[in-house]
């Protein structure tokens, strides 16, 4: 079910470039800005003493591109960080292709007094040494004005983001993050770098998502189990795995997939499958054979966990490093260790009502806590500490 890691770790693949390629364009951001971090500092440490009584308003940006902000992680970031600063706190950056992505960085800047800034290595030039020289800019930029940067790095295995985030976030700000940064420490070049960091939620999706489960419960119309997402290896062997070994008992296992360059489904019926479904069925797994991946044996949160509990469906998917943060196995949803335990255990729950139905009670009760405290936002916070938003 996991990659396995290989049984021989290469000194120069598996060790020495992964840590290169992270620490050296981390030091050269480093080195460049902090002299001006420093005088920012400086700057406001005497404005304080003059003015003690005078602060300025924490003003929170959001950038994605165009196609980025139709996306529903984005929409959720946006929606929940609405919920948790006000809308006179936050503003939306929207990356057009219509001009240099810099170029529109410095005029947005220039027009709104943004403290705190929610940066995606997905963003700008995607080029391995054109994107990080693009990413010192970034980090320039943001230092002379004292913003404190948010990377959201969804793929912390990508060599090219994991550099990126760590130089735009060399001097200041947090790197949030789908794995334990405990795992993978070695390419991880400040303590910065938080996760498992879970998906920003928005409670009136959670709303919306409690009253259409409702509508469900009472008319018994759930279907049996499901799986979504992009059809990449390995998630493609797994789920059909998962598939046969059910299929040879007289069960079913529903693959609603896609290719990785596939059109999405709408947000409506993205919801509804999962509301509809008795058992939802994910995994953990990083792409496999990737060029510019470091150790795709280790696996990461994916936004399903959450997505499929705020739903009110039973979760089965693997156990993971960190995740007992947020969710227990066993309590909040079913983990399993290979395609048969999966298979095996999906029957046993669409066999056993009311078994099912506590954990997927549970789950959801654990989900909604997590939105309803803002355990993104207020989490964060916290690891920025005195550079918080609020």
């Amino acid at each position: 079910m996991v990659q396995e890691s290989p049984e021989k770790l290469r000194l120069y693949r598996h060790v020495v470039k992964p840590i290169f390629v992270s620490w050296l364009p981390f030091a050269i951001a480093f080195l460049v800005t902090y002299p001006i971090r420093l005088g920012i500092r400086i700057q406001n440490c005497v404005r304080k003493i003059r003015h003690p009584g005078r602060t300025q308003a924490s003003l929170l940006c959001l950038e994605a591109g165009v196609q980025g902000w139709e996306i529903i992680e984005y929409k959720e970031l946006y929606q929940s960080a609405l919920e948790y600063v006000g809308a006179d706190r936050l503003v939306k950056f929207v990356v057009t292709d219509e001009a240099p992505y810099l170029q529109q960085l410095k005029t947005f800047l220039d027009q709104h007094p943004v403290t705190h800034y929610g940066w995606s290595p997905r963003t700008g030039d995607q080029h391995r040494f054109k994107g990080q020289v693009e990413a010192l800019q970034v980090s320039i930029i943001l230092s002379r004005r004292g913003i404190v940067p948010i990377a959201l790095l969804t793929d912390m295995l990508v060599r090219t983001w994991r550099a990126t985030s760590s130089m735009v976030t060399a001097n200041s700000g947090v790197v949030v993050t789908l794995m334990s940064p405990v795992d993978v420490f070695l390419i991880c070049p400040h303590r910065r770098f938080v996760g498992p960091y879970i998906m920003a939620f928005s409670e009136a999706t959670l709303e919306k998502l409690e009253a259409a489960r409702s509508v469900i419960n009472e008319t018994q119309s759930a279907k049996d189990a499901i799986t979504l997402g992009a059809l990449y290896e390995p998630r493609k062997t797994i789920v059909e795995g998962i598939q046969k070994h059910l299929r040879e008992d007289g069960y079913e296992l529903v693959i609603n997939g896609r290719s990785l360059e596939g059109t999405r489904s709408s947000d409506e019926e993205y919801w509804s499958k999962m509301v509809n479904a008795k058992i939802v069925v994910t995994t953990s797994n990083v792409l496999a054979n990737a060029e510019d991946y470091d150790w795709n044996w280790k696996q990461h949160f994916v936004y399903r966990y959450l997505e499929v509990m705020a739903c009110g469906s039973m979760l089965v998917a693997p156990d993971l490093p960190g995740i007992e943060r947020y969710f227990q196995p066993g309590v909040h949803f079913v983990s399993f260790s290979s395609e048969k335990d999966a298979a095996t255990k999906v029957k046993y729950y669409l066999d056993n009502d009311e078994e099912r139905e506590k954990i997927s009670l549970q789950g959801f009760n654990r989900a909604k806590s997590l939105v309803v405290s803002q355990s993104f936002w207020s989490g964060l916070d916290i690891c920025l500490s005195r550079e918080g938003i609020l």
